[in-house]
């Protein structure tokens, strides 16, 4: 899973300002290369490789948020720390 992580990054990294501007065709509609990663297809897919990663885990899994059944002992640490009622 690192290795795909890296090159995401890898790939994010070497692109340009040119490359920001340029044209690119997804499904027959016309964008610019920050169109599709910035709003239309990166949420999506950050979301499914969270689920892949969570099944492949098992057991190891370590939550991105507040872990399961911790809800109300997380509210409570939040509303003593900032004095809400």
């Amino acid at each position: 899973m690192e290795t795909c992580w890296q090159l995401v990054l890898d790939t994010a990294k070497s692109l340009g300002p040119d490359d920001l501007s340029r044209e690119v065709t997804i499904r027959r509609q016309p964008y610019t290369v920050l169109q599709p990663s910035g709003y239309a297809v990166l949420p999506p897919h950050t979301g499914q490789i969270i689920f892949l990663s969570e099944h492949w885990t098992g057991a190891q899994w370590k939550t991105l948020s507040v872990p399961r059944g911790q809800s109300e002992q997380v509210n409570a640490a939040f509303a003593a720390k900032f004095q809400l009622r």
